[in-house]
């Protein structure tokens, strides 16, 4: 019992601390860079357990010496740059203050706390159903299959490489993996644990930053109250190891700080949710087509506004966007790892698919489950977001509802394209993949009834105040230096 402490301990601190490590030219409340660390490191260290196999073969899992002195140099490591980070003279970029609000009303306060109360009750529902015999297919037809086979062979990257998901990433997989070697045994149980303790983190970021960024406490609370209970799926996935949990969490708050961007302006938001959408890439198989839509939504969320950040933070943020993906497509070239869906586009299919009987099953099917309010409730805060935004021309919320509606049309594109059809006329999965909607959504419907925010009119005010501020400020200065010639 004491050793499996331990374990859960060192596999804890070795996520959350390279996370809250890579972090650091973030300014954050404290507790949202712990958060957010947690989140980041649970991608980030798996990509990096990856890298460092792909390139020197090292058995890094390996339960022998090799291993152990890895596993100990990782620890080691990460804990020296928290203690510099912690105990240097030169400061952190960690926000301390609270922005100047008033007292928050009695029925406010009253308000906060049976939000606070309804999320206790949420991880109170995830923590008994994961201690239950609760099992979904793609636990072990791919999620706990890789792991277990990383962990057997040492952490190999290559491991996949004859299997028929051989073009699925590896990160949550190796995060499973990289437990398993601190636990010294493969464990189901310990599994199930990763996407609760993921989701607990992204809920405490998401309160912790909407709050850095203005919204109330009570607003805050309602956005976190509406992603966990917003839907079934959210409580079903919890209990279930599967990466597409982990891979929400992630994209949810890359999408956060991208709103918060709209809103703020300030570039370490922009890097930072960009940081975060490449990480995805490194989760899902369509997670760099999913990355590559939401990069071109942000550009048209945030036209007639500029550039808004320095071409040092926009090259900072493509390259972290992209870094992971580029990585697992040269590894998957190189490796000659090429099965997957991809395989199955072909004109003649989507032609035929775009006629009876195949078009109209698919459009009932989606229909069936997207209506499904008793699934899927929160549906009905997406018609009100698509209903207001001509009045409330809110940059931050348009961003967030438009991401929802793009995810339904590029799941109805891949049902034509890449999906069999028995699948595509029966939207094979779509509960699963319209998870990611719930915290956007939620998210979208806080920062609407908050009333924090500019519209896309003031925006443009703004931008041509500060265009007719630079034009004065640059004939005055010309004025002054003709009087000093003329002084001369």
């Amino acid at each position: 019992m004491v050793l499996t402490i331990v374990a859960w301990v060192l596999f804890l601190f070795t996520v959350g601390g390279s996370g809250f490590v890579a972090l650091r030219p973030f300014p954050l409340f404290r507790l949202e860079r712990v958060a957010v660390g947690v989140v980041v490191g649970a991608t980030l260290l798996p990509f990096g357990l990856f890298l460092f196999n792909s390139v020197t073969h090292a058995e890094i899992l390996d339960e022998g010496r090799a291993g152990f002195f890895f596993s100990v140099l990782v620890v080691v490591v990460i804990f020296a740059l928290l203690f510099w980070e912690l105990f240097s003279k030169r400061t952190s970029k960690i926000i301390t203050l609270k922005p100047a609000q008033p007292p928050l009303p009695p029925l406010h306060n009253l308000v906060r706390w049976l939000l606070l109360l309804s999320l206790v009750a949420f991880f109170y529902v995830v923590v008994e159903g994961v201690t239950k015999p609760i099992f979904g297919w793609d636990e072990f037809s791919y999620w706990l299959y890789a792991a277990k086979l990383l962990y057997l062979t040492g952490g190999a990257s290559t491991a996949l490489r004859h299997d028929l998901y051989s073009s699925y990433p590896l990160g949550f997989p190796y995060l499973v993996a990289w437990c398993d070697h601190f636990l010294g045994v493969t464990s189901i149980s310990a599994a199930k644990w990763i996407s609760p303790i993921v989701t607990l983190a992204t809920l405490v970021a998401l309160e912790r930053a909407l709050e850095r960024s203005g919204v109330r406490s009570p607003y805050a609370l309602l956005g976190c109250a509406l992603t966990a209970w917003g839907s079934f799926m959210m409580l079903n996935y919890n209990w279930l190891a599967f990466g597409e949990m982990v891979f929400v969490d992630t994209y949810a708050l890359a999408a956060l700080y991208v709103a918060i961007w709209l809103r703020e302006r300030r570039g370490e938001d922009l890097v930072l949710s960009c940081l975060l959408l490449g990480l995805t890439t490194f989760l899902r198989v369509d997670g760099t087509y999913i990355a590559v839509f939401t990069l071109v939504l942000l550009f048209i969320s945030n036209i007639r506004n500029g550039f808004a950040a320095s071409r040092r933070q926009w090259f900072s943020a493509f390259a972290l966007a992209f870094i992971p993906a580029v990585a697992w497509y040269a590894f998957r070239f190189v490796n000659h790892m090429n099965s997957g869906w991809t395989k199955r586009i072909f004109a003649a299919t989507v032609t035929a698919r775009l006629h009876s009987p195949v078009l109209p099953a698919l459009l009932h099917s989606m229909w069936a489950t997207v209506g499904n309010l008793g699934q899927y409730p929160i549906d009905l805060l997406l018609l009100l977001l698509v209903v207001t935004w001509p009045f409330s021309r809110r940059r931050d919320v348009f961003f967030l509802t438009a991401l929802s509606i793009a995810q339904l049309a590029y799941l109805f594109v891949t049902y034509l394209t890449v999906f069999t059809t028995y699948e595509a006329m029966h939207a094979s999965s779509l509960p699963r993949y319209m998870l990611r909607n719930d915290p956007l959504i939620a998210i979208a419907f806080a920062l609407l009834i908050s009333g924090v925010g500019k519209t896309a009119v003031s925006y443009r005010r703004q931008a041509g105040k500060r265009r007719n501020t630079s034009r004065i400020k640059v004939r005055h200065k010309a004025a002054n230096g003709a009087m000093r010639r003329g002084h001369n």
